[in-house]
C-alpha cells in the first residue's frame, strides 16, 4: 500500500479546505491500523512419539527418550492440541503432560494431563483427542512434554500437534496513529502537519517483525562422531521474498545419549550448501551424565532467495547438522527445534 510521503504545500494566499488535508492523515491512520491489526502468526508445533516408522515408544523406553524439551523464544500462547495415534498395549490411562522445566509444574490454564487416551480405549485402532486449552509459554522458559503412564504400553503410531500463536508487539499495544486534523475553527498550521508527520513515521518504525515459527528435527539410535553424516543433517529451505521476510533466530537441542558416553561436546550447526558455517551452538556433556539441553539465541541467519518468480534452487538451501567436536558415541535422541523469525 502507496502513503505519499508530504500530503501538505502551501502557498502564499492559498486558501485549502481542511478536509482536503485530512484526507491524507486519515487514510495514514487507516493503512497504519491496516498493517498493525497483521500482528499474530499461529503456526503448527509437531511432535511424533516413534523411533522410526515400525518401532514406538513403550513404557520400557528410557522416559528421557520420551520426552521433548524446548524454550520459547518470547511469549508465545498454546490455543489447542490435538492427539491422533494407534496403540497396540493399552493397559492404564496414556498421558502426555507439559511442564515447566525450572519448576516442573504446569502452565497457568493447561490440564494435567494435556492429551490422554483412556484405559479402555481399544487397541490396533485410532484414537483421538483434543484440548482446546490456551496457555502461555512465558520468553526464556524451558518446557518438557512427556508422554507416560502407570503401566505398560506400546505405541504403534502416535502424532501430537499443538498449535502456538505469536505476536509481533510482544502481546502488548499495537503501533497507532492518531493525527490532529484540521477543522474550520481550528485551521491547521504547519507546525501541526510536521508534527503529524513526524508521529506517523515514529509509529510506522514499531512496525517490528518479532513473530516466532518453530521448525523441529529429530533423530534416534544415530552413531555420532565429529564427521558430517547425511543421518544427521536436514535441509532448511531458503524462501523466495516475494513470500515474505524469514530468518533463523536461534535453536535449542535436546540430546539423549545411549550407553554412559564419555564428557564431550556436541555442536549444533547452521551451514550454507557449501558446508560454510553460518551460526552454531554447542553442548558439554560430562561424564556420567547422559542428557543434556541447550539454548541458543540471537542468530540472524537469513533464509530470503533474492530469486523471484523462479524455480526453487536447492543449491541455496540451509542445513542443519549435529556433530561431535571430538570422539564419538550414540544418540538415543536429539531433538531440534529451529525458531524462524
Amino acid at each position: 500500500m502507496k502513503v505519499v510521503s508530504q500530503p501538505y504545500t502551501f502557498y502564499d494566499g492559498q486558501v485549502l479546505d481542511p478536509e482536503d488535508l485530512n484526507r491524507v492523515w486519515r487514510y495514514k491512520q487507516e493503512a497504519l491500523a491496516d498493517a498493525a491489526g497483521r500482528r499474530y502468526i499461529e503456526s503448527v508445533f509437531p511432535l511424533s512419539f516413534v523411533e522410526d516408522c515400525s518401532t514406538g515408544y513403550t513404557e520400557s523406553t528410557a522416559s528421557q527418550v520420551r520426552t521433548f524439551s524446548f524454550t520459547a523464544p518470547a511469549d508465545l500462547y498454546v490455543t489447542r492440541a490435538f492427539l491422533n495415534g494407534v496403540f497396540s498395549a493399552i493397559n492404564a490411562e496414556i498421558k502426555i503432560t507439559i511442564v515447566k522445566n525450572s519448576t516442573g509444574t504446569t502452565p497457568a490454564g493447561c490440564t494435567d494431563p494435556w492429551l490422554n487416551v483412556d484405559a479402555s480405549a481399544a487397541v490396533n485402532e485410532e484414537v483421538r483427542d483434543l484440548n482446546p486449552a490456551r496457555f502461555k509459554l512465558e520468553s526464556g522458559e524451558r518446557y518438557d512434554i512427556l508422554l507416560d503412564s502407570s503401566a505398560a504400553f506400546t505405541v504403534t503410531r502416535l502424532d501430537v500437534h499443538f498449535h502456538v500463536l505469536s505476536d509481533r508487539f510482544a502481546f502488548g499495544a499495537e503501533p497507532k496513529f492518531t493525527p490532529s486534523l484540521a477543522t474550520e475553527a481550528l485551521n491547521g498550521t504547519l507546525a501541526a502537519q510536521n508534527l503529524n508527520d513526524s508521529t506517523y513515521g515514529t509509529q510506522v518504525g514499531n512496525l517490528v517483525e518479532l513473530n516466532y515459527e518453530p521448525v523441529c528435527f529429530v533423530m534416534h539410535n544415530q552413531s555420532i562422531n565429529s564427521t558430517v553424516a547425511s543421518t544427521r543433517k536436514f535441509p532448511v529451505p531458503q524462501i523466495g521474498t516475494t513470500r515474505g521476510k524469514a530468518s533463523v533466530y536461534g535453536a535449542n537441542l535436546y540430546l539423549h545419549m545411549n550407553g554412559s558416553p564419555p564428557s564431550q561436546d556436541y555442536i549444533l550447526e547452521l551451514v550454507s550448501n557449501g558446508g560454510s558455517v553460518l551460526d552454531s551452538v554447542t553442548l558439554s556433556l560430562t561424564s556420567p551424565a547422559v542428557t543434556g539441553y541447550v539454548a541458543a539465541s540471537g542468530w540472524n541467519v537469513s533464509l530470503e532467495d533474492a530469486s523471484s518468480d523462479a524455480a526453487s534452487d536447492t543449491s541455496k538451501d540451509r542445513f542443519i547438522q549435529l556433530r561431535t567436536v571430538s570422539g564419538s558415541g550414540t544418540v538415543g535422541k536429539a531433538f531440534i527445534t529451529l525458531w524462524i523469525k
